[in-house]
């Protein structure tokens, strides 16, 4: 398993080093004028990274918690107060939200994979922070791919629940009104992903905006 990890990381590590050297050369500005950032954009990393790594804490010990605790009923349960489908059902259940927290809390958000192949292939200085800037230009890139997908999906799911009393003119008016209102709901989400750019978006504006001045 490790070795197989350790497999993934170098390739994603190649992937970056090819990309990067045909990107972070090309870049639209002085790439001196990323040393002159404050913070500098490895430091963002490592902020964004850390900050990444507190807030999975809880979510991961909730699921933790609530797992452990259904493990722990169950198991305190005497046989003949539960039915055993039922007693297993709940351990099953149990132990599955328990692995999920742990999993949730072991496994790397996509900053500490970023901070992780900052560390790996750069040290401190220009070069490093040209792969900062790819790495926030990469993410911003595959923020907006998805968004670009999740609009048309919302909106094609909107249009179809808009379209369907139309096409079953028999159905009741509570399931057409219903069928209205999830259309409205989703073409509303297709609509928010198209127009509004995401977290990662946002801070890549910002750092454009910064080393225009």
């Amino acid at each position: 398993m490790g070795s197989e990890n350790m497999k993934k990381t170098i390739v994603f590590i190649l992937i970056c080093l090819f990309l990067s050297h045909s990107v972070v050369y090309a870049l639209p500005f002085d790439e001196q004028k990323l040393l002159g950032l404050k913070p500098l954009l490895s430091a963002r990393i490592d902020e964004k990274a850390r900050q990444a790594k507190e807030n999975k804490i809880w979510p991961a010990l909730s699921l933790g918690l609530l797992g452990g605790a259904m493990i722990a009923d169950s198991l305190k349960e005497k046989s003949t107060q539960i039915d055993e489908n039922c007693r297993w059902a709940r351990l099953m259940y149990g132990y599955t939200l328990l692995l999920a927290g742990i999993s949730s809390f072991y496994t790397e958000e996509p900053y500490e994979w970023d901070q992780r192949v900052l560390n790996s292939v750069s040290q401190p200085g220009i070069e490093r922070e040209k792969y900062a800037y790819f790495l926030f230009s990469k993410r911003a890139e595959d923020r907006r791919n998805f968004r670009s997908v999740a609009s048309f999906i919302w909106t094609a799911a909107g249009l179809g629940f808009g379209l369907t009393p139309s096409l079953t003119p028999n159905a009741s008016s509570d399931l057409k009104n219903s069928s209205l209102v999830m259309g409205v709901i989703f073409c509303g989400l297709g609509l928010y992903n198209y127009y509004f750019p995401s977290t990662e978006e946002q801070d890549l504006q910002k750092i454009n905006a910064e080393l225009k001045r």
